[in-house]
């Protein structure tokens, strides 16, 4: 053997005896984290496998094992082909990954920068002081520029996206561009020597080599600066969120959870972070703005390498083609529908006129959006408005996608089949809608925790996030208090709290005290809500001696993107987003707050959470025997949107039943008042001009009991939050109805008033 093969085949056998040797005698998963490794791949590995290696003791079972690319390309791949459950990388990277294969963020990086930790970063534009004709980044026109990368976002991509907010392509309008290719010093050497007028690095690189001896300051003049007074170091960009650790869809449920904790468990004197240069790791930070520069850049998931032609042409002219879709669609709907339905010409007519006066309606109800008081309302009317067109959309499609002439088409029936497929994502489009305003759900994975145990584990997390000169401190733990919670969930609302708190400690000093006891509340207002509430409950409170919140805005501090932070200083969705997550505990939140002198946050949560919800208190009827036929049975329909009664009449009918239908609510009730002996059901829309479903079937019971009752309402928190009691409805259900969710509703109160019936008449035989 060649004597040049023998040393490192030496030194990879010894390599491997050393780390087989490790392992546990017991059987262990390996795990394997893709790594971004810009430096190197051996720089990658030895940064960062201590890291991993913190998570192969904080998680029995699993080792850890980093894996470093220093191609993004071959990352991708890797991860498309799922290698990998988990990946660490740079943010534009981070965010093409979960675009294309669906990844989920769990901790953004907190930096190391001469002692502190920073979560955010930029580019900073840079020439030498002497250089005076150029003063600002237009200057650049017609000059030399290096970077180091082009595929660096701190070092390139920021600064590009910069030039570009100044009418200044950089591949057209300089008169060189080139890049280093190696470290970010070279550029700023580059810049230094006179080899180039101007350059760009990543923030901090500058403020480093200084420190280290290598440079000047004053040897150089920043373009375009921009001050942040929560960011010490140079730069000429826009801030955007560091490295981000995220999963990827191969990653089981529980895992993912683990590691999250885990990383979150990561003090900054742990080998893991001295070994990474960082301090922590936090909640993932807002993405959207490394999101929307590579799409004004084109490049990564937007370049034209990858996304394709049309893919290009949505992403330029999405509303142009949605409007053109929406256009299309209804078009060929009414021509499909004419065609099969001959006879219904006239109705039809009706019917998309119906449609157009929804979208008007529409168009005002968005005209006058900024008049409400919150999102909550301006939402659910959207979705009202929404869920009746889909109704009539769908409807008409499904009926029809029946008709012999296309079942006998094979092309026709796949279009209605792309329409219908439409319509359903409309239709969870318009249930994300109201989630948005409202942090609806299901709560994730309940956990009975001590509230000693969230709250410890609050304290890990918060303390290298709050400045030493404000005292923050935990009161009054009890180890015996526990509460029914997702303990993820409950972090992120009590994490946003605290960051609240330290905000509104403007004199860089002061007190946030966290503290548990049981409460008894007695006809006390939830100032989330607006409702009165009574019980004992677990109370987390959160007091600073912050500036305090003013009066007149109390009673809209829980409201979407309203924010008591000056401009630029937060979303304002942090105690939107706290009052949703309470409200799925079944909690509630009390506040109370005075000018300069604080704000005091209670978070009441009862001592267990039933997270099943149901919407129809009659359900254990469905275990009764349906009745075979429906021959001959008589229904009263009500709506006032023409096309839905149209519609619903024609499904209804094909189905073998008799349908009377009205489209207005007082007709209807004269209608039944004289006929109700006649009639076998009631199907009724909810919001209808003049008086309610809900009333109107209220005044029917009064006339006759046996005849069950149906209530259909576009409004999707109505069923969600519990809005509409079941009596004297026998089942509420959601705009627009699936064709067999109505006719099975429809058998099992059919069924319900047979059992009433057979009831009634056994009592009077005895």
């Amino acid at each position: 053997m060649n004597i040049r093969y023998i040393r490192p085949l030496f030194l990879y056998t010894v390599f491997a005896l050393i780390f087989f040797a490790s392992c546990d005698a017991a059987a262990t998963e390996d795990v394997r984290i893709a790594l971004r490794a810009n430096k190197g791949v051996k720089s990658g590995f030895e940064q960062w496998q201590a890291t991993a290696d913190f998570l192969s003791e904080k998680i029995p079972g699993y080792r850890f094992v980093m894996v470093p690319f220093e191609n993004n390309s071959a990352l991708n791949e890797a991860v498309s082909r799922g290698d990998f459950m988990f990946h660490l990388t740079n943010p534009a990277s981070s965010v093409e990954l979960g675009l294309r294969y669906g990844s989920q963020p769990l901790a953004t990086l907190l930096n190391k920068r001469q002692g502190k930790g920073y979560a955010k970063f930029g580019s900073v534009i840079f020439t030498r002081a002497d250089h005076d004709d150029l003063n600002d980044i237009p200057d650049l026109r017609d000059k030399t520029f290096i970077a180091v990368d082009e595929l660096g976002f701190g070092g390139w991509r920021a600064a590009w996206g910069e030039m570009l907010n100044y009418d200044l392509n950089p591949y057209t309008d300089l008169k060189e561009l080139r890049f280093a290719g190696g470290k970010q010093q070279d550029v700023v050497y580059a810049v230094k020597n006179g080899e180039v007028d101007a350059g760009s690095v990543r923030t901090d690189m500058l403020e480093r080599l200084a420190k280290a001896g290598k440079i000047n300051l004053n040897e150089f003049k920043i373009l375009g600066r921009k001050k942040n007074p929560d960011f010490p170091f140079l730069h000429s960009t826009d801030l955007y969120p560091e490295w981000l650790f995220s999963a990827t869809k191969y990653a089981n449920p529980q895992l993912k959870n683990k590691v999250m904790s885990a990383l979150f468990d990561i003090k900054s004197e742990d080998p893991a972070a001295i070994k990474g240069k960082y301090v922590a790791w936090i909640s993932p930070e807002d993405y959207s703005p490394v999101n929307s520069l590579l799409k004004k850049l084109r490049v990564g998931p937007y370049s034209p390498s990858t996304m394709g032609t049309f893919e290009l042409l949505y992403d330029e002219y999405k509303e142009q083609l949605i409007s053109i879709a929406l256009v299309v669609f209804l078009l060929v709907l009414t021509v499909l529908y004419m065609l099969s339905q001959n006879r219904q010409i006239k109705k039809g007519q009706k019917s998309l006129q119906a449609e157009i006066e929804i979208r008007k309606g529409l168009e005002q109800q968005l005209l006058q959006a900024h008049k409400m008081e919150s999102l909550g309302r301006l939402t659910g009317g959207i979705a009202h408005d929404f869920n009746n067109l889909l109704a009539s959309i769908l409807g008409f499609t499904e009926l029809a996608a029946n008709e012999k002439v296309v079942q006998n088409n094979r092309e026709l029936k796949e279009y209605l089949n792309y329409v219908l497929t439409s319509g359903d994502k409309a239709k969870l489009l318009v249930a994300q809608m109201l989630a948005f305003g409202r942090s609806e759900g299901n709560i994730e994975k309940p956990e009975t925790l001590s509230v000693s145990t969230i709250l410890d584990r609050l304290s890990q997390m918060m303390r290298p996030l709050i400045p030493s000169t404000i005292n923050f401190r935990i009161e009054n733990l009890n180890p015996e208090l526990e509460v029914s919670v997702s303990p993820v969930m409950i972090e992120q609302v009590l994490v946003n709290l605290c960051l609240n708190a330290k905000d509104a400690i403007e004199n860089a000093s002061g007190s946030i005290v966290i503290s548990s006891e049981v409460q008894e509340v007695k006809q006390v207002v939830c100032d989330s809500c607006h409702k009165e509430i009574n019980g004992e409950y677990v109370g987390i409170r959160i007091i600073d001696t912050g500036r305090g919140i003013p009066d007149k805005d109390k009673l809209r501090v829980f409201e979407p993107f309203f924010s008591t932070k000056t401009i630029g200083k937060g979303s304002g969705m942090g105690l939107s987003m706290a009052h949703g997550i309470i409200h799925q505990h079944n909690g509630h939140i009390l506040l109370s707050s005075k000018i300069d002198k604080g704000t005091d946050i209670c978070l009441l949560l009862p001592a267990a959470v039933n997270t099943s919800r149901t919407t129809n208190k009659r359900d254990n009827t469905d275990n009764k025997e349906h009745p075979q036929s429906v021959a001959n049975k008589k229904i009263l329909l009500v709506d006032d949107e023409v096309s839905i009664t149209l519609f619903l009449k024609e499904l209804l009918k094909q189905h073998g039943f008799h349908v009377q239908a009205f489209n207005d609510s007082q007709e209807a009730l004269a209608f039944f008042k004289e006929n109700h002996n006649l009639i076998d059901l009631v199907i009724t829309d909810q919001t209808m001009p003049g008086m309610s479903g809900f009333d109107m079937a209220s005044t029917m019971k009064s006339y006759s009991e046996q005849v069950p009752i149906i209530l259909c309402t576009g409004y999707s928190d109505q069923l969600e939050e519990g809005g509409l009691p079941n009596d004297p409805v026998f089942s509420v259900l959601q705009k627009p109805v699936a064709t067999d969710v109505l006719l099975e509703t429809i058998r099992a109160a059919l069924s319900s008033k047979q059992v009433r019936e057979k009831e009634i008449e056994d009592s009077l035989t005895v």
